[in-house]
Parts: structure tokens; C-alpha cells; sequence
């Protein structure tokens, strides 16, 4: 519907094409960290002393392992229904690589959290095998996002799932050696993460054809190894830049002009 709500005065620019449609993928993206919500989640009931049961529950495990497997599916599987050249050619020449990135960028750094891991370890503590593991969790985001690489046949990879790659290992690097490392089971659990996935891209390697994927694999398994590197530190940047994506994360006071959340994803001009 954007093309028909938007261009139908002769002789206006495009401008709110390209608005709404970057609003439409940052809605997408809101509503695909709504369910990254539900992992390491809970139930809450207000409750006074004398009234019976608790006052949070932690969402069932298979619930929460359903909504891993319909992210990976929804969220980390390219949004053809969003890549539409019919609308893209008439607001950019280039940027549909970086706004799907942005988009997805979002919800991984959600879920990658190290306080939702910290969460799932203590789910894990208190409920034994009635939890959902962190561990199990992380390895079926790594098995989602990397699934060319755990099915059968020669691994390839498009410039979109290229891009989500590369994003998954520059946030666990960050995460392990970076300027804003996590101090808990969750630097542990991220390091094991990129260990066995740089073997399993090694394994991969072996029956890699296309050579744009093979390039790619070999790129990423270079970064992998530099956030293993503990002589490789990244530095703290000067400044910190704050994103109102990651509500975990966010500071109001550090951006207080954020009056409205503004949830678009806009091309880099």
C-alpha cells in the first residue's frame, strides 16, 4: 500500500515513501524484539502477602525455545516481502543491504544481551531441566543464523545472509573482547560460541563452492580469532553512541531530546 498512499500527487518528491517505509521495517523490527522479550521472560501477577502463589513465573521453556525458532524463521530469514525494487529505485540508488542489517542488528543485540543471559542461567539454576538452558538457546540462534553452514550440500550465502553473519560475530566479539565486554557466564558462553562456530566453518570450508562464501567464511573465521585474541583489546570510544533499539540497554538520561521513541530505519545519506 505505500506506493498508492504516497505518490498520488503528480509533481511531489518521494519523500514520504521514503519515510514510511523506513518506519514500516523499524515497526518490523519492533515487533520482532517484542518476542526476543520472551527469552529469559517472565509472567508477573501482583500479589500481596496472603494471597496465594508468586509473583513471577518464567515462561515455559518450549515457549520460549518457539520463539528462537520463529525468529530465526521471521527475523534472521532475509524479508523478501519488504524488498521491493519498485519502491527502493524510486527513494535510493543503494541502502536496502544496510536498512535489512539494521533491522536485524536490532534484534540480535537484544537478544545477545548479557543481562537476558544472566536471566536464562538463573532460570536454569533454580528450575534445573525445566528451563531453557542458555546454552541450548545460544545454540539454536548460532544453528539459525549460520543454518547454510549445519545443513547438507555446498554452504552459500547471499550478500543479506553475508551481512546478518557478520553481525552476529561482531556483536559476540564485542560482547568477549570489546569495549563494552560482559563480565558474567555470558563472556564464557559467547567465547564457546565463536569457538565451535570457527569449527564448524572450518568443517564447512571443505565443501564450499561459491567463492563469494568461501571469502566470506574465511573473512569471518580472521574475526574470530581477533576477538579470541586477548593482546587484540579493542578501546573504549571516546563517546558513547546510545541506540533507543535496545531497551535493556538504553539510558533516557544519556539522550534526553528522545522525547518519542523514533523506531524508522533510514538509508545513510
Amino acid at each position: 500500500m505505500l506506493l498508492t498512499a504516497t505518490t498520488t500527487r503528480p509533481g511531489e518528491p518521494f519523500d514520504d515513501l521514503d519515510e514510511l517505509y523506513g518506519r514500516m521495517l523499524g515497526q518490523w523490527a519492533l515487533e520482532m524484539n517484542h518476542v526476543a522479550a520472551i527469552v529469559g521472560g517472565f509472567s508477573s501477577q501482583q500479589k500481596h502477602i496472603g494471597q496465594q502463589g508468586v509473583r513471577f513465573t518464567p515462561i515455559p521453556r518450549e515457549r520460549q525455545a518457539t520463539a528462537v525458532r520463529f525468529l530465526n524463521e521471521n527475523a534472521f530469514t532475509t524479508p523478501d516481502w519488504a524488498i521491493k525494487p519498485e519502491i527502493l529505485r524510486r527513494v535510493e540508488p543503494i541502502g536496502v543491504l544496510e536498512r535489512v542489517r539494521t533491522g536485524q542488528q536490532r534484534v540480535l543485540t537484544s537478544l545477545l544481551n548479557p543481562t537476558r543471559i544472566a536471566r536464562l542461567v538463573e532460570q536454569e539454576t533454580l528450575d534445573g531441566a525445566a528451563a531453557y538452558r542458555p546454552l541450548d538457546f545460544l545454540a539454536d540462534l548460532r544453528k539459525g543464523i549460520w543454518s547454510e553452514v549445519y545443513s547438507a550440500g555446498a554452504p552459500q550465502m547471499d550478500a543479506y545472509r553475508r551481512n546478518l553473519q557478520r553481525a552476529y560475530v561482531e556483536t559476540l566479539a564485542n560482547r568477549v573482547n570489546g569495549a563494552q565486554a560482559a563480565g558474567n557466564d555470558s563472556r564464557a558462553f559467547f567465547r564457546g560460541e565463536l569457538k565451535t562456530l570457527d569449527g564448524d566453518l572450518q568443517t564447512a570450508l571443505t565443501r564450499t563452492t561459491d567463492r563469494a562464501t568461501l571469502l566470506h567464511i574465511e573473512d569471518v573465521r580472521s574475526q574470530i580469532a581477533r576477538a579470541l585474541d586477548p593482546s587484540v583489546q579493542e578501546t573504549a570510544p571516546a563517546t558513547r553512541t546510545t541506540t533507543a533499539f535496545d531497551e535493556e540497554e538504553f539510558d533516557p538520561s544519556l539522550a534526553p531530546d528522545l522525547c518519542w521513541t523514533d523506531y524508522a530505519i533510514r538509508s545513510k545519506k
